[in-house]
Formats: structure tokens, C-alpha cells, sequence
């Protein structure tokens, strides 16, 4: 009788252990992109992390990140890449750098006349929340015209600095890129550029 009731005993055990290792939770996360192509699945157990795949490309559009925090995931979740279009316009850059966060703002564009810079659309600036990075950027027209405009946009952007933000004036990179003149810190620079 004592062998049929140790038997019991361990055939018990077992079945508790066995049952209660098979009912660890696991959740099934799907990571899209916006026309809603598989970038990744996998599971993942409950309260633990999702690693998310390689940031997707997506033609003139730049990716900001994920739909959802993944940091610790509680049920069966689709996660969906999201993206600003890339756009060369003031009005376009303005809100790209908004949606990243950042305070942006156009300036009069009579500041521009005065230095003589022809054929522009605007001019904008663009700032982190704590000011630690920057970006002031002029719009032309077109490609030519930034080129024509070039050198009177970096030294019109070189005063700007040196008068508002005195402390960059050694830090900031100038660019020339297709319609477009500007300078700012590093960071903001590959912003921009993404």
C-alpha cells in the first residue's frame, strides 16, 4: 500500500510540474509595415520584452519608430511602423521636425531680403524641447537656386548663429543639400538628413 501511495505521490508531482511549465504564457507579436507586410513575428513571454526588427525603409518617407512600446508585453499585439514623409518644403519640414518632438517655428523672411538671398520659399528654425540642439535651415525654390544662393545663405546663417547661439558657433556643421541651406548641432543635422 505505502509503494501504490508513493507511486501516487510522484506520479502527482510530475503531473503538477509538467502542467504548470507547459502553461507559461506566451504572446505572439507581429511587427507591419504600412502596407501591412510581415516584418517580424515572434513570441514572447508575458511581462517580458519584444525585440523589434531593423528600422524598415520606405521610399521618400523616414521612419520615427513604433506604434506601441514593447517593453513589456501582456497580450497577443501588432505593432505598425510609422513614418513622416520626407518632404522639402517649409511647411513639410516644420511639422516632420514637430512630430520628432521638437519646437519649430518659420522666421520673417525679411531678415533674408536684407542679406540680399534671392529665390527662397522661407526660412525656419527648430529646437529640442531643452535646447540642446538646434537646426536653421533656408528653403529655395529649387536645387539651382540654393546653389546660386549658397555662399550669402552660409554667411547669413553664419551671423544667425554667432548672434543667437554664440555657444554653437564652433559646433555647427553647414550643409548644402538639394533645396536646401542650413546648419545646426550634429544631431539635429542627421535628422534631417535621415
Amino acid at each position: 500500500m505505502r509503494k501504490i501511495f508513493r507511486l501516487y505521490i510522484i506520479i502527482t508531482l510530475v503531473l503538477i510540474t509538467l502542467t504548470s511549465c507547459s502553461s507559461r504564457t506566451v504572446y505572439k507579436v507581429t511587427y507591419r509595415d504600412y502596407d501591412d507586410t510581415v516584418l517580424k513575428q515572434e513570441d514572447v513571454l508575458i511581462n517580458k520584452p519584444s525585440t523589434p526588427p531593423a528600422s524598415p525603409v520606405r521610399e521618400g518617407y523616414i521612419f520615427i519608430g513604433w506604434s506601441k512600446d514593447v517593453s513589456c508585453i501582456t497580450e497577443n499585439t501588432t505593432v505598425y511602423a510609422k513614418y513622416v514623409k520626407r518632404l522639402s518644403g517649409m511647411e513639410e519640414t516644420i511639422e516632420l521636425f514637430d512630430s520628432l518632438g521638437y519646437y519649430s517655428y518659420a522666421i520673417d523672411n525679411n531678415f533674408l531680403d536684407e542679406a540680399g538671398i534671392t529665390d527662397y520659399t522661407g526660412i525656419m528654425a527648430a529646437e529640442k524641447k531643452d535646447y540642446s540642439d538646434f537646426f536653421i535651415g533656408i528653403c529655395f525654390k529649387n536645387s539651382v537656386s540654393a546653389n546660386i544662393n549658397s555662399e550669402k545663405a552660409i554667411e547669413f546663417l553664419k551671423m544667425v548663429v554667432s548672434k543667437d547661439k554664440p555657444e554653437y558657433v564652433n559646433q555647427v556643421v553647414y550643409v548644402k543639400e538639394q533645396q536646401w541651406v542650413y546648419v545646426g548641432t550634429e544631431n539635429m543635422i542627421e535628422i534631417f538628413k535621415k
